[in-house]
Parts: structure tokens; sequence; C-alpha cells
């Protein structure tokens, strides 16, 4: 039905001059602004950026004094186009309009021929890809009761019945489902309006079901390919006021569920959902100012509503809109980060899945949340292991699968032992390491990347082993002390034998080893240690005095004086 204009503005308000609609974008706003104009009402074509409440650009349509539109716009995504209704004189011949989403300039204005009456309107026209054609319902003024299911042909205006629908006073269009061709709508008495309605535009039947609220209650729906709802907003009047609420429907049951509650002041009558975000737009006033418009903006997966004032090129008397957003097959794709057990992995949702819903399964039934619908959920796994997380991402052309391989580790051991001691006053190194194994990468305070180093001096050494889901180190203090060594040495004077008597132990040192030298520093015999007591013989030494020495690698631990005699 024509919405009459109730404001008039005393101001004079300049109309942007050239078009500035800009390329369409996924998601943006298009419809139609009335305006006050010295002594005339001004209509233009805008599109609106419903976050910040602007309008990206307004291109005059035309101006006059007594017309009931343009209205009720309908978006044509594939062909980048929009659809106005547009009553010059109210109830005298309609005119359908085809704007240009790029320019904002009108491409066609047909004239829609009547079916014989000289009294009529049309409803909300839809535009229906399947076959190109334009829907409404077309309605005599008296009497109330013909109402007709209409094709409209875009370019000509041409008006062709479609079927007759069961008597009724009051009809109002409410959404589309393109996909399964049916039409909603509300019918019934004047108030309440009772009856939603399902028309079906491709078996020309109807269907209607009774709606829940039993209050005087006015609905304005958009449908929602997503789940096929119908959301959007209800107005009820309760106890002497006005009570409005974000409500979604189930047009197969007529149940209503209100899913938040919306301000008194706010009066919310054009409605647009974005199905590719999931997002439902309203626009109305409020109230109290009833000038400026206001934008809602409800997010459907989370429940939540914010609230945008109109900013456009001049005050608006009112604003009707439709969205352009044409849904892409959906893409399942994800990255991941922190594979650490007892760590958060974090799963973050490509920003071109093209998603209205996620579900996500990490394949990890121990855990209490082994599902996720958000789409950028964290997820503790429950151990270590091989998971294959899932994600399914759903919108109105179906749904898409991606399954990935990932790895949780948990940090493995590193334990270099405990704190120890090098002897200072000898060459005596200590083994440090650790029983870690796999395929890591370790890194040493020294700079080998070895399991075991050999340390010779005191100090603080550490070991970083470096894995999937992290680093872990160890560290050892090595001190520095005195290490003595009793060496008794016992030459046999007549044989030509040495047994050698040693008083400490041997794990302090790395390659322990007994040898005789001449006095001019000449190495006669040389033998590992490997026990704390040994016997050298030196047959065919010549009778004289000898140097016996207990020595590891290059540093002489005890030294001793011998004389042989034949």
């Amino acid at each position: 039905m024509k919405r009459p204009l109730k404001i008039i503005l005393a101001s004079i308000i300049i109309i942007a001059g050239e078009n500035a609609c800009s390329q369409p974008q996924p998601g943006e706003l298009y419809g139609v602004t009335w305006y006050q104009h010295v002594n005339s009402i001004t209509a233009g074509f805008a599109s609106f950026d419903p976050i910040t409440g602007t309008s990206q650009g307004i291109s005059e349509l035309f101006s006059g004094m007594d017309y009931g539109g343009p209205d009720h716009p309908s978006i044509d995504a594939a062909h980048n186009r929009c659809f106005l209704e547009f009553n010059p004189e109210f109830y005298k011949p309609m005119h359908l309009l085809t704007v240009d989403l790029q320019t904002g300039k009108i491409i066609y204005d047909a004239e829609v021929q009547s079916l014989g009456d000289t009294a009529y309107w049309i409803d909300k026209v839809f535009y229906n890809p399947a076959d190109q054609m334009l829907y409404s319902i077309y309605t005599n003024a008296d009497p109330y009761d013909s109402v007709v299911l209409v094709t409209i042909d875009p370019a000509s205006g041409i008006l062709t019945p479609v079927f007759k629908l069961s008597p009724t006073v009051y009809f109002t269009f409410n959404g589309f489902d393109s996909e399964n061709q049916i039409i909603y709508g509300f019918y019934g008495a004047e108030s309440p309006k009772k009856y939603l309605v399902a028309i079906d535009i491709a078996h020309h039947t109807e269907s209607k079901v009774l709606v829940t609220p039993e209050l005087n209650s006015g609905f304005t729906l958009a449908f929602n390919c997503n789940d096929g709802l119908l959301y959007g907003s209800s107005s009820e009047y309760i106890s002497n006021h006005w009570e409005s609420h974000i409500m979604r429907m189930d047009p197969t049951t007529g149940n209503t569920e209100y899913l938040t509650t919306l301000s008194e002041e706010d009066w919310f009558e054009d409605v647009a959902i974005d199905p590719l975000h999931h997002k439902l737009y309203l626009f109305g006033i409020n109230k109290s100012t009833t000038i400026f418009g206001i934008f809602c903006i409800y997010d459907i997966p989370a429940n939540s509503v914010s609230y945008v004032d109109y900013h456009g090129a001049s005050m608006a008397i009112a604003i009707s809109f439709d969205l352009y957003s044409p849904i892409l097959s959906p893409v399942a794709a994800f990255e991941c980060s922190n594979f650490c057990l007892n760590g958060i992995t974090q799963f973050t949702s490509s920003p071109n899945t093209n998603a209205a819903y996620y579900f996500w399964n990490f394949d990890d039934a121990s855990s209490q949340d082994n599902t996720s619908t958000l789409s950028n959920p964290a997820h503790i796994f429950s151990h270590a292991g091989d998971y294959n997380v899932e994600l399914i991402v759903t919108n109105c052309q179906g749904s898409d699968t991606l399954v990935r391989l990932i790895t949780i580790e948990d940090f493995p051991p590193v334990d270099i032992g405990p704190d120890t001691a090098v002897c200072t006053n000898w060459i005596s190194p200590v083994i440090l390491g650790s029983s870690v194994t796999g395929d890591y990468d370790v890194t040493w305070s020294t700079g080998e990347s070895t399991p075991n180093i050999e340390v010779t001096t005191p100090g603080v050494y550490w070991m970083k082993v470096n894995a999937g889901c992290g680093s872990v180190s160890d560290t050892a203090n090595v001190e520095g002390k005195i290490c003595d060594c009793d060496v008794c040495i016992f030459p046999d004077l007549t044989s030509h034998l040495i047994q050698v008597n040693i008083g400490c132990d041997l794990q302090n040192f790395s390659h322990p080893r007994v040898t005789v030298y001449n006095m001019i520093g000449q190495s006669l015999k040389t033998m590992d240690v490997s026990n704390q007591t040994i016997q050298l013989r030196l047959d065919g030494v010549s009778s004289g005095m000898y140097v016996v020495r207990l020595e590891d690698n290059d540093h002489v631990i005890s030294s001793q004086k011998v004389v042989f005699m034949k």
C-alpha cells in the first residue's frame, strides 16, 4: 500500500547534482529518499552505508507535489538494477521505474497497465530471477476484496494476472523465497493481521497459517534463505503503549519468537536482510524526533542489536531500501595456530568463506566443547596426537566442507641433569645432555646443536629444544673445584715392573693413561688406565732414573720419579 506523506519540512534542501552512486558492492543498501524541496517533494535514489548511517550518493529522480512513491525497491543483483513502483498521482496508473545501480539513473519508466479498474494499487514488487519477471499484488480500491497475484514485465510494464487470491480486506508482502518460488505476506481483517500467507507462484496456489501473537500486531519481515525463516520487527499496542521487538517467524507454522526488545521510541517500517553476512537491517524513525531516520542493525548469529542515526545529504521524510548482496557459493577455508597441549588453539575462518553458518568438529570427543558454531572459535585439546578438524560452511547456495589434519604436541621432556662441578686444576670435562628424542631443533648456550656437549670450564649452561608447539629449556650450573688425586707408584727394581695405584675417581677423567719418560723427555711406554690399579712392564729398559706420569689428555695429573737397577 502507498504510504502517504505525513511530515512537511519547512526548509530548502540541496539535492546532490550528478549522480555519486558508486559501483555496487555486496552488502550495500539501495533505496529511495523523499525530501521537502521548496513547495514540492523531491525523490532521490541512493545507496546507503548502514554501518555509518550515511548515504553514499543521491541521484535526483524527479520532483512533484502529488505522487505516491517511488517506493519498495527490489534488487536484480545479476544485472545491477533496481525496480521501484511509482504512483505519480494516488490511485492513477502506476509506473515501474528501472534504475541503474551504478549510475542511479532511470533506465526505464514503464506505465503499468491496469486490469480494467480505475482505482487500484500495486503492493511491493519482487524480482524473480527464475523468469526475470516482477511479481506483485494487484488490489482494487473498491471493492477491497479483489486481490490478484500478477506479473509485470520490467521493460514494458505489461501486467499479467496469475491467479486471484482468497477474498481479503488487507494484504501486504513480507518476503520472497526465490529458491522455492514462494511469496509471503499477511492478510485477513484490517487489524489484527493474524494470518501468514504463502503464495506458491510456480503452482498458482496459496496457503495460510495462524500467526501466534493474538494481539494487535504489525509485522515488517524479510525472508532469510539461509534458514528458511522470516526476520524483522513487530509492533504491538499493549497496556496503552506500543512495544516493538526484533522477531522471527516460522512460515510453516506461524510460530513467532521475540529475539530482543526495541526502544519504545523507535518505529521501523522498512526491512532488508543480508544473507551473505547474516544481518538484518531495519529503517524507521525515532518518534521523539519524527524527522530523522535511524538504522537498526541486527546480527542474527550473535543476537545483538546496534543503532545508527541516518546522516544523509538532507533530512529524509522516508527511506525504503533493499540489499545488493549476490550470494556466492560457500568455500570452507581456515587457518589455525598454537599446537601445544594445554594451550589454546585458535581457528580463524577465511574472510572469503561466504558463509552464513559455521559448524566445527574438532575430532576431540574427550573434550567438553568438541563442536562450535562460531566463525573463529578457540579450542583446548584434551591430549597430544593427530586430529582431523572439520569445518562446514553453509549459505543459501549450499554447503562446503574442509577437513584438515593437525597435530597437537606435548612439550618434550628436557633434563640436562643436576648441577655439577668441573675440576679446575686439571682438564676434567663434564658431559651435559638430555634424553630427549625426536625431530627437534636443539640449541645450547655454547652455540652447539648436538644432543650432548663437553664442558671444561665453570659456568651456567642451558639447552633449548624447539618443538612444533613451542620451546622448552633446562639449565645446569657447572661449578669449579680443586680435584686431588693420590697416585702411588711401586717400582720393582729388578723385574722392571711398575705398579700404579690411583686414589681418585676415574670418572673425573676423559682419557686417563700412565706414561713413562726418560730424563730427556722421551716417551718409552704408555698404558691406558681403566682400573684403579695397573701394572706396567718395562722390559729392556736400562738402569737409571725415569719419570712416571698419570695424564688425562694434555694435562698431567700426577708425576713421580723412579729408579731401575740391573
